[in-house]
């Protein structure tokens, strides 16, 4: 969750002649696949593709929004704020590189586009339980690649890989021992 402070607007009402000032308040936000479930529903097109307008960012933010929030104040330095925690990994956890990631990993990949309902079948059929749909959509994304990495077995390493590592292993021996072999 992220918690903005909005600051305050001031504009010229014409109608009434005066300067008018609004306070934005204190407002949490929070990326989760519930917030992503409602927007897909109403734009009909996958959130987590990227290709969004303006209007469908703002959208997307009034959605993520936990407290009452006017409009006007996703602009700008706020959207900033909050396309920059969308982002965010928000977890610790660090995957090992390589073609297929830890273990032959073959789960939610970075390069498939999923709608929230690939997401949610995920999450039923790695026993997840609904009520992650209200945590930060990136951490569970996280988890539910912890859980196929558990779930597939380690890769085995090549003939090849193996023998490439053995000398590798040997030359280093070879050099710290200061011998030929």
């Amino acid at each position: 969750m992220i918690t903005i402070n909005l600051g305050t607007l001031e504009y010229f009402d014409e109608s009434t002649n005066q300067f008018i000032t609004e306070d934005g308040g204190i407002v949490r936000f929070e990326y989760t696949l519930k917030t992503v479930y409602d927007w897909e529903f109403k734009w009909r097109k996958p959130f987590l593709k990227g290709e969004l307008t303006e209007e469908e960012s703002i959208d997307f933010y009034k959605m993520m929004a936990l407290d009452p929030v006017n409009e006007g104040f996703l602009t700008g330095e706020t959207a900033k704020l909050l396309a920059d925690y969308i982002k965010d990994s928000s977890t610790a956890t660090v995957f090992s590189a390589g073609p297929e990631g830890q273990n032959g990993y073959q789960g939610p990949s970075k390069g498939k586009i999923y709608t929230s309902e690939e997401i949610y079948a995920l999450m039923f059929s790695a026993g997840v339980p609904l009520e992650f749909e209200n945590r930060n959509l990136n951490r569970l994304m996280v988890i539910l690649r912890i859980i196929s990495t558990y779930n597939n077995p380690p890769k085995q390493m090549s003939q090849q890989d193996i023998l490439r590592q053995n000398a590798s292993i040997n030359a280093q021996r070879r050099a710290m021992l200061n011998t030929k072999g």
